[in-house]
């Protein structure tokens, strides 16, 4: 899996053991499935899932861990990958090859220039590859995870690193994913739109916390994935769609007017919400949303914080301008039974 702020990989667990003690089997629909991590743990657990974002890096990476079903493309996806490593083996890395390398390689430095090289070459590739669209996706996922491993950011790509990570200097190699037995759902829509269309015997809600969209977090994979040479803006040469485009999750005053739209809208017996204590939205709020149409509990957890919790402490003349914010996060799960 890729790095990604909200991933939930250290709190999955007591997820999937939230599900299992509201119900053995069933639907679960993600409405904001990011990297799809809770979502593969529930399909392996033995539930359908139904994932849904409205990103399309995220929209992919479901595909290939939530659509794809093990037995169908496994076989398929190791030879394209096997003969996408080739194709990077020979791939020189003495100038910039297209938009991406010459973008984030050369103005950027999210990448050297001979993984961005490959990167650049591998796309091409895919696009040429016979195979339906979950095969691409799959093989997009690859890639995606594979430029993550070379990376030179703290995990997001709001910047990058001053010096060159030691991982960057590694040769870019693709694996191939580790896909699931059975199949499952996904839709790329907006949280509302999808709530309105399918339902689910569990809903469950990971929603943006802050002003950061996971759009600009992420802004690279979005444009690997479309692959659409987008206009781009500032430092981190993002798309100009990150500045056009914001969820009202991402703003103070209209987040929690935001969360009562989307509860009004489940229609699933039960919902678990995540949200933490460094989001906008306070325990006391999303009670007082939940307390509307469910019955609930709450559970809180601990875990450490994400190393961007130091980001900021010193500014871009290395002065000290402020204190790391707290080590730790406090995790709440709501989870709630409609009356």
């Amino acid at each position: 899996m890729i790095k990604y702020l909200g991933s939930k990989r250290l709190i999955v667990s007591h997820i999937v053991e939230a599900v299992k003690e509201l119900m053995p089997r069933g639907k679960v629909l993600d409405l904001f499935s990011g990297t799809s991590r809770v979502g593969i743990a529930l399909k392996n657990s033995g539930y359908t899932v139904h994932a849904n974002d409205y990103l399309s890096y995220a929209s992919t990476i479901a595909q290939c861990y939530i659509a794809a079903d093990r037995k169908n493309y496994l076989a398929k996806a190791a030879v394209d990958i096997e003969d996408l490593n080739f194709l990077a083996s020979t791939v020189s890395g003495a100038s910039p090859n297209g938009f991406f390398a010459k973008r984030y390689a050369e103005e950027a430095w999210f990448f050297q220039l001979k993984n961005a090289n490959r990167i650049s070459a591998i796309r091409d590739r895919i696009n040429t590859i016979s195979g339906d669209y979950t095969s691409k996706a799959i093989l997009l996922t690859s890639l995606m995870e594979a430029a993550d491993r070379v990376d030179s950011t703290c995990g997001i790509q709001m910047a990058y690193l001053k010096s060159w990570a030691p991982r960057s200097y590694n040769p870019l190699t693709l694996r191939v994913p580790e896909l699931l037995e059975g199949g499952g759902e996904v839709t790329q829509l907006l949280a509302l739109e999808c709530l309105d269309k399918h339902t689910a015997d569990i809903t469950y809600l990971d929603p943006p916390y802050n002003q950061h969209s996971y759009l600009g977090n992420y802004h690279i994979w979005e444009t690997l994935v479309k692959w659409d040479d987008p206009e781009v803006y500032g430092k981190a040469n993002k798309r100009v769609q990150v500045r056009e485009t914001k969820s009202m999750w991402n703003y103070k005053m209209q987040a929690q007017e935001e969360l009562k739209k989307t509860l009004q809208a489940v229609t699933s017996k039960y919902v678990i919400l995540s949200y933490n204590d460094k989001g906008y939205l306070s325990r006391e709020q999303i009670e007082r949303a939940l307390s509307i149409n469910f019955d609930f509990e709450v559970k809180e957890l601990s875990h450490p914080a994400y190393i961007g919790h130091k980001i900021g402490v010193y500014n871009s003349l290395g002065n000290k301008v402020g204190n790391p914010s707290s080590s730790t996060v406090s995790e709440f799960l709501f989870i709630g039974e409609r009356r």
